[in-house]
């Protein structure tokens, strides 16, 4: 008894002492993990920086012209400045890269550097300051260029960019024969001043001769330079001042001292050469196209230290330059067109600047003062009887164009366009330091470039350019998608808004609900009132009919709005249209997800986009009051790329469906980037998924209506809406014109803003007189009343009962003059006076339009203030 009694303690003491060690494992393992930590951290030690500032280029001391030369064009450019002209052979115009610097009187020396450029470019610092290079100060000058002729019509020229020492090129290290011998060779040339010069800057080493303080250094030179253990050899002295070196490079160039030899010395210093001042390559590529100059930049050729990312860049900045002696114009991209004459004196206003197809969705932004956006981004300057039109093509969707005019920074007026390259996000970290804190995306697209097409036009009118751009666009997205279209009457969009969404009290509780405007049954008998009163060509947009209403939830699915009647009325209502001879194009949001979440197939950490600082991209609205964001409004996201074209996919299907065709809100206008980690996508990569996806809608026989219209986008769809006619009011434009109008006019139809509800109903009408665009209406049944407690007061002009005979009469009118002139080109465009033009159309059809608030009577022509007047 006693025996097991003894056992059963010895078995529980071993069970406690077990237990005990198994309750240790896990602290015992946490310490060991931390000590590990805290060694790790006390013996850490930061790894040397890498020097990534790229080795620079040299020019190869070449004075020979180089040029380019084809049929149409011929190239000559001076390889010491890389400056060059463009003569056009069937005009005898030859155009200049930069201006003449010799008439330049007013500007700083910074800004005759500029004028001097083929590109500058805008780095930045960790801190967010901006760093301001020209390829003319900080690499003509300082010598660090390569000139690389490709072929009889291409050249590349390699630019080493910064703020680099002057290569002087005199020997760093001479053997004792040769130095003598320059010595002597100064000395016979009579220059003993320059031979004592070269004497006293040069150092001689004689190992077998070494003074107390050179023995000390002996080894340190040995090092850098072998070749003394051998033999006697001269040194130059280190820290001599420009001036010397300037000296001494005149001596030796005097006596025939040339670059192979400069290279070979080189090699006898061993010394590695490092600077810690940034120093930016990149290529300038210049080819002869044809008739075309195309002037591009590789992003895989652009070389940069990590701590200073290229923010911006601009090409060719001063091409074609007018000097205030020249009479010209420059064309922008605003609206349709906006002409800038030389010179005109508006010297205190804000020079032209507007984003090619808008902001990026993807960046952050505080505020929104003034948004100026393009939809094209065609420049140009014009003078006397020669033209030219120059194209962003590959890399457009990061370009703004400017213009300024004489009388300012410089003499000149000019024209260009500057690329955003590595996008970034400011950061206010006010509590822990006192500057902000900036994220760079981590690298360019390696396949990706920017590129400008300089097309020169054998005249100096705005019409005769926007017909180079009509055969451009043809040529780069195919005659087939520019057949002119069979319009016998006006086209008009009607705008029917299905429901929106209205807050009620559910036992107390607010919950949003769709308010029905118009269901698809009343959209049927407007459609049948339209038609009874003569609207024969006509596009019913549908917005609102799913989801939830205007503000949609996400397409992971297109469900009808019971309220508004069943998949069956819809269907009914589809045919009604088509058996009417309309066109029924159903409203989507591909991009955004608003008011969605994962009841409705919206999950924002998987399915939101990125920003650059790999955040969920939440989007605001903004106050047209404060223009910063709007406080207590919802927010909402961009969605990741992927789902916006699946989203995409889900409405054409669901519109199939119902045997309809396509309205999009977003694709064809916005291009947002999306910067998720494992599935990047550019916004150059977007705008190429966005107009593959049109293209597959258009070679399939869809039918697409977009709103805006980019460029890209215009060869493949069927309609344009809320197309910027007028575009913003820059008060350094003179005058507007119709220059997109004028190349695509009769390959697609294209409207303005909605009448009833632009804000200003006469103006826009003018405009679509004036540019040959259709009508735009924004209807609804319900009565305007019925948007009272809701976010749609800007709906309140859509009462359709209520406007009809407005409407009626307006397009009565309108199509019973205009009509004719949708299935045929616009010939010519000018202006009699000013706010009085005339466009003309291939049957000889003239449109004139009187801006004014005074009538015009002039050459036997008569049109009463803001009014139109069509003469067939």
């Amino acid at each position: 008894m006693r025996r097991q009694k003894s056992e059963e303690l010895k078995k529980e003491r071993n069970d406690r002492i077990k237990q005990f060690l198994k309750d240790m494992i896990a602290p015992t393992i946490f310490v060991v993990i931390v000590v590990i930590v805290l060694y790790k951290m006390a013996t850490y030690q930061r790894p040397a920086e890498e020097n990534d500032i790229p080795a620079t280029y040299a020019y190869d001391g070449n004075t020979d012209p180089i040029v380019l030369e084809n049929s149409f064009l011929k190239l000559d450019m001076n390889p010491e400045t890389t400056q060059f002209t463009v003569l056009h052979k069937e005009t005898g115009r030859v155009w200049n890269s930069n201006p003449d610097i010799s008439i330049e009187t007013s500007a700083l020396n910074e800004e005759k550097n500029r004028l001097q450029s083929l590109l500058y470019i805008q780095a930045s610092e960790q801190t967010g300051k901006i760093l301001d290079y020209d390829s003319f100060s900080k690499s003509i000058n300082n010598q660090i260029y390569k000139i690389e002729r490709k072929s009889d019509t291409e050249v590349v020229i390699h630019f080493s960019i910064g703020n680099v020492e002057k290569t002087y090129m005199i020997p760093p290290v001479a053997r004792e024969e040769e130095f003598l011998g320059y010595v002597q060779a100064l000395t016979d040339l009579g220059d003993s001043a320059a031979a004592k010069e070269v004497k006293n800057r040069y150092k001689k080493w004689d190992k077998d001769k070494l003074s107390k303080a050179d023995k000390e250094n002996f080894d340190a030179i040995a090092e850098r330079y072998p070749l003394v253990k051998e033999e006697i050899i001269y040194t130059l002295r280190d820290g001599l001042n420009p001036v010397t070196m300037n000296k001494l490079l005149a001596a030796f160039e005097s006596i025939g001292y040339d670059q192979a030899k400069y290279e070979e010395d080189l090699a006898l210093d061993t010394q590695e050469k490092t600077s810690d001042k940034p120093v930016f390559n990149l290529d300038l590529c210049l080819k002869l196209d044809g008739d075309q100059l195309v002037v591009s930049v590789p992003f895989n050729s652009i070389q940069n230290p990590k701590k200073y990312p290229i923010t911006n860049l601009t090409l060719l900045p001063f091409f074609g330059a007018g000097s205030k002696a020249e009479e010209g114009f420059m064309l922008v991209p605003e609206g349709g067109g906006g002409i800038i004459n030389f010179n005109n004196q508006k010297t205190t206003l804000q020079a032209y600047s507007s984003r090619v197809y808008g902001w990026d969705l993807c960046l952050i932004r505080d505020s929104i003062v003034h948004d100026p956006i393009t939809n094209f981004g065609v420049f140009g300057i014009s003078k006397g009887d020669a033209s030219f039109i120059c194209i962003p093509g590959d890399g457009s969707s990061y370009a703004t164009i400017q213009a300024d005019i004489s009388g300012k920074t410089n003499s000149f007026n000019y024209v260009n366009a500057v690329y955003d390259l590595y996008q970034r996000e400011q950061f206010d970290v006010g509590s822990i330091s006192s500057s902000d804190i900036f994220k760079y995306i981590d690298q360019l697209p390696q396949d990706e470039k920017i590129e400008q097409r300089y097309i020169f036009v054998d005249s100096g009118s705005y019409v005769e350019m926007a017909k180079e751009y009509e055969k451009y666009l043809k040529n780069t997205y195919g005659e087939k998608y520019f057949e002119m279209k069979k319009d016998t009457e006006a086209p008009v969009n009607v705008e029917v808004i299905g429901a929106v969404d209205k807050t009620e009290q559910i036992l107390g509780i607010p919950v949003s609900r769709p308010l029905e405007l118009t269901s698809f049954n009343e959209a049927g008998e407007i459609a049948d009132e339209l038609k009874s009163n003569g609207f024969n060509n006509v596009n019913i947009r549908y917005t609102g009919w799913c989801n939830g209403g205007v503000n949609q939830t996400v397409l992971s699915k297109a469900k009808p709005i019971g309220k508004l009647g069943g998949k069956s009325d819809l269907k009914d209502l589809s045919s009604k249209l088509s058996g009417l001879g309309y066109r029924l194009a159903l409203n989507g949001i591909t991009t955004l997800a608003l008011d969605s979440n994962i009841f409705d197939g919206f999950f924002s950490y998987t399915d939101a986009a990125k920003n650059i600082s790999e955040e969920r991209m939440e989007l605001h609205k903004y106050s047209s009051v404060t223009y910063a964001l709007r406080e207590g409004s919802e927010t909402f996201y961009l969605l990741h790329t992927k789902l916006i074209m699946e989203y995409a996919d889900n409405l054409r299907e669901a519109a199939d469906n119902f045997g309809a065709g396509v309205a999009f809100e977003d694709i064809g206008k916005d291009i947002p980037s999306d910067f998720y980690e494992d599935d990047y996508h550019s916004r150059e990569n977007v705008r190429k998924l966005h107009m593959d996806l049109l293209k597959k809608y258009n070679d399939e026989g869809k039918y697409t209506v977009i709103e805006a219209g980019n460029e890209y986008a215009i060869p493949y769809v069927d309609m344009i809406v809320d197309m910027d006619l007028s575009g913003s009011n820059y008060t350094i434009i003179d005058y507007n014109i119709p220059f997109l109008e004028l190349a695509i006019h009769g390959y697609v139809d294209y409207t303005g803003e909605s009448l009833n509800i632009c804000g200003d109903q006469g103006e826009e009408l003018l405009y679509s007189a004036a540019y040959g665009a259709g009508l735009s209406f924004t209807v609804m049944k319900e009565s305007a009343f019925a948007l009272q407690d809701t976010l749609y007061t800007h709906f309140y002009g859509c009462d359709y009962d209520k406007w009809k005979h407005n409407m009626i009469d307006i397009y009565t009118r309108y199509n019973k003059e205009l009509g004719h002139i949708f299935n045929q080109k616009m010939t010519d465009h000018k202006y009699l006076a000013p706010g009085v033009s005339v466009t003309t159309y291939a049957d000889g059809t003239k449109v004139y339009v009187n801006f004014n608030y005074a009538g015009y009577n002039e050459g036997g022509v008569s049109i009463p203030a803001r009014d139109y007047k069509v003469v067939r």
